[in-house]
């Protein structure tokens, strides 16, 4: 009798960090495919308890504004298809298709192979993508339409958040209009699966501006402790809210006195000693969120990262990776999905000389205006501040990218219309003239960047549109090579796929996923002799990759080469237990060596996952019979 094997020819999909085993059941193929009162001002507690309805009639109009203004930048994305880590996060992740199955295992390792993509422990991301497709499926447009309206929902706390701090509606809703189109946050909103960046921002906003009303009514009550449920939610959204605590310090140093108080050390121990039972709450909250993500949930290959230098040049060439996010924010220009990142040759390289004094002085500038203009001290540390889990001082994979700047570009958005109308009150004599002008200005920006916005959106349109620019921006770029080879491989253009392929391996020698990719296509091609070679290295990198496992696995099993064939079979259902068809063909193999009795154990358990798997049910229903007939 002829047991049935799974076995697929598997396709490649690129991506920049880490994915388990996908499907894709359409075509039967393997694919491969982040308290005291007195500290407050009487006018901003006065300002608090004037927004107890925040959209109170004074708001409608701004809060309408913002929203019809954010709708119409992002409105073309809305066409958009799935694109980069959306298909290892979304497309072909299997476990999307069953929530209440896969709920278990948000709270345990298990996390990493339901959130396929995932390189750390985010679940309230990840719950965000299955949520959605339970109501609409694979159809981009809703999960796109839930990434704008989430940053609308951002823009409108950033407005909020501003009215609280300024006093001043006028300039609150320009910050949030800068917000609103600043072209650098593409990334994150026209990225369905960078939404965490979106859901963190949310939350952090929240959180924050609940501790304000907090502060303001001068004791803990339920806006704190909601204040400490926000905070956590932003934590398990992405590990970017941890610069909450920082922020609210900030926020406490910089409005916690009068017009004219000093950053002296009296005024910092006094906010500290005032507040301290507040910031023990957050600090509470940080510790447990860093046991988890560090020692708890952590993922098999958190340690396989990029290296860009020791520790020591990591810190010495700090002031240049800053300015490089400084430079995005101010001229959001040529964005690119993946910029090659280094460091610069030498201390005294020009980029890093122009990086250090331009940060030196924004950082002397911030602390000569804290006096008087106290907006603009709080904008630019908020900007260095919210940046800190992305300074690569603890490795990263990636440190550089657009997405990361979306909670830190609010204090640049802070800065502008505060900075402009300062300038133009000090030069006209009515208010109404210089209102006016920083109103011309901003406009004047706003254009600019919703222009750059729109038209970005279109780059996003699909993998093939996305990925043929990056190469073209970045061509050292192994990921952008590795993707453009996806979406040539989708195209059935095997050709161009593998020259995109051996570029991606040279640029990335030490990339696992790599030469997964390039054996996946050699694979397609019938090469099977270089497929097993670039599998084979890249299980050498990284062992722990079950893909790879797989894929090699049926190879030596279709050779008859069934004891490799079983040893890899067994790999990948150590990593992946709940991987059905690897199961099931680890029993076939079994059976072929005569160990029916083992190979019936491995169809049960399937059968135990998906009691309809009408594979196990034929393999243990033949081997039943024939331990039957030799009995």
């Amino acid at each position: 009798m002829v047991l049935a094997l799974s076995f697929r020819n598997p396709q490649s999909e690129f991506q920049n960090q880490y994915t388990p085993l996908i499907y894709n059941s359409s075509h039967d193929k393997r694919i491969a495919m982040s308290s005291n009162q007195n500290f407050c001002r009487n006018s901003t507690t006065d300002k608090l308890h004037g927004v107890a309805p925040w959209f109170a009639a004074g708001h409608l109009l701004p809060v309408a504004l913002l929203f019809i203004i954010s709708l119409a930048v992002y409105y073309n994305s809305l066409s958009n298809g799935f694109v980069f880590d959306d298909y290892a996060v979304i497309v072909e992740n299997k476990h999307i298709n069953n929530l209440s199955n896969s709920l278990p295992a948000f709270f345990s390792n298990s996390y990493f192979i339901i959130a396929a993509g995932e390189a750390s422990y985010r679940p309230i991301a990840t719950l965000s993508y299955f949520v959605i497709h339970s109501f609409a499926g694979l159809d981009p447009f809703y999960f796109h339409l839930s990434s704008v309206f989430l940053h609308m929902l951002n823009v409108i706390l950033v407005y909020l958040f501003f009215v609280l701090i300024l006093e001043n509606r006028f300039k609150a809703l320009l910050a949030g209009l800068l917000f609103a189109c600043h072209p650098a946050l593409t990334e994150a909103v026209d990225c369905i699966a960078f939404n965490e960046d979106l859901l963190t921002a949310f939350f952090f906003l929240l959180a924050l501006i609940l501790y304000v009303k907090c502060v303001a009514k001068g004791a803990a009550g339920a806006a704190y402790f909601s204040s400490l449920l926000f905070y956590f939610c932003g934590l398990l959204s992405k590990e970017m809210a941890i610069t909450l605590l920082p922020i609210i310090l900030l926020y406490d140093l910089t409005f916690g006195g009068g017009n004219g108080q000093s950053l002296s050390k009296n005024h910092v121990l006094g906010i500290v000693k005032s507040r301290w039972l507040f910031y023990l709450g957050y600090t509470t909250v940080s510790i447990f969120y860093l046991v988890l993500r560090f020692v708890i949930f952590t993922h098999p290959a958190d340690g396989i990262k990029p290296h860009f230098g020791d520790w020591p040049e990591r810190v010495l060439y700090l002031p240049n990776h800053i300015f490089n996010f400084v430079k995005l924010a101010f001229v959001p220009y040529d964005l690119n999905v993946d910029y090659v990142f280094s460091y610069p040759q030498t201390f005294m390289a020009a980029s890093q000389l122009i990086g250090f004094f331009i940060i030196a002085g924004l950082v002397v500038f911030s602390f000569f205006r804290f006096r008087h203009f106290k907006e603009i001290f709080f904008g630019i540390w908020w900007f260095l501040i919210t940046l800190l889990p992305v300074y690569n001082l603890v490795q990263i994979f990636n440190p550089f990218a657009e997405r990361y700047l979306y909670i830190p570009v609010i204090g640049f958005c802070l800065v502008v219309p505060v900075m402009l109308d300062g300038i133009f009150n000090r030069r006209l004599a009515r208010a109404v003239a210089a209102n006016m002008a920083t109103l011309l200005v901003v406009l004047v920006i706003i254009g600019v960047y919703s222009t750059t916005t729109i038209a970005r959106n279109r780059d996003w349109k699909d993998g093939f549109t996305l990925w043929s620019k990056t190469v073209t921006q970045s061509p050292d770029s192994g990921v952008a090579h590795g993707s453009l080879g996806r979406a040539y491989q989708e195209q059935g253009l095997l050709k161009e796929a593998i020259a995109e392929y051996e570029t991606a391996v040279k640029l990335l020698p030490n990339h696992f996923k790599a030469y997964y990719n390039l054996g996946v296509v050699y694979d397609q091609k019938g090469k099977i002799n270089k497929a097993v070679d670039n599998y084979k290295k890249s299980i050498l990198i990284y062992s722990g990759f079950a893909n790879a496992h797989y894929n090699l696995a049926n190879i030596y099993h279709k050779r008859g080469l069934t004891d490799d064939a079983i040893r890899h079979y067994n790999q990948v259902v150590k990593l992946v237990p709940d991987d059905l068809e690897a199961r099931n063909n680890l029993g076939v193999a079994l059976a072929r060596q005569g160990k029916l009795d083992q190979a019936i154990l491995e169809w049960q358990k399937v059968l135990k996952i998906d009691p309809a798997n009408k594979s196990a049910q034929d393999n243990v229903r033949k081997a039943k019979g024939i331990l039957e007939k030799s009995n």
